[in-house]
């Protein structure tokens, strides 16, 4: 990852937690990014810097960051919202994009939308994913 890149992540879920405590513990500077007002509060209440809130409602939004984005680590927490922070966030980096999903959706929706990696887990921990990094 650049200098100046921050690693972008989805916030949906207890493994999306547990992925960000590693990277906070392995200084590795981040965004998250959210859908509602709710979550963004919830994501400062926590003490992360940079959040990033998108309209998912629609469907061709211009949003683009203020800082550089570096991978992008999408926690599935439905078929409809992946592929929608997918469309959104696939132009902002030339970085791979990581589908982490704990369901059996077909992984060729999320390649086709622009996913480097999709990743089956059931497991509790994928900081393996930051060695390809």
């Amino acid at each position: 990852m650049g200098t100046n890149e921050y690693a972008l992540v989805t916030f949906p879920n207890p493994l999306a937690v547990d992925f960000i405590r590693t990277l906070k513990y392995r200084d590795i500077p981040f965004a998250l990014m959210v859908n509602n007002d709710r979550s963004r509060q919830e994501a400062i209440d926590r003490g992360i810097e940079h959040v990033i809130l998108v309209d998912t409602t629609k469907r061709k939004n211009k949003a683009v960051p203020e800082i550089s984005i570096g991978p992008v680590y999408i926690f599935e927490e439905s078929l409809t919202l992946t592929c929608r922070y997918l469309q959104l966030c696939r132009t902002w980096t030339s970085k791979p994009v990581y589908v982490i999903t704990q369901k059996r959706h077909p992984s060729a929706v999320y390649t086709k939308l622009g996913a480097n990696y999709v990743i089956y887990t059931k497991g509790k921990d994928v900081s393996f994913i930051l060695q390809k990094e």
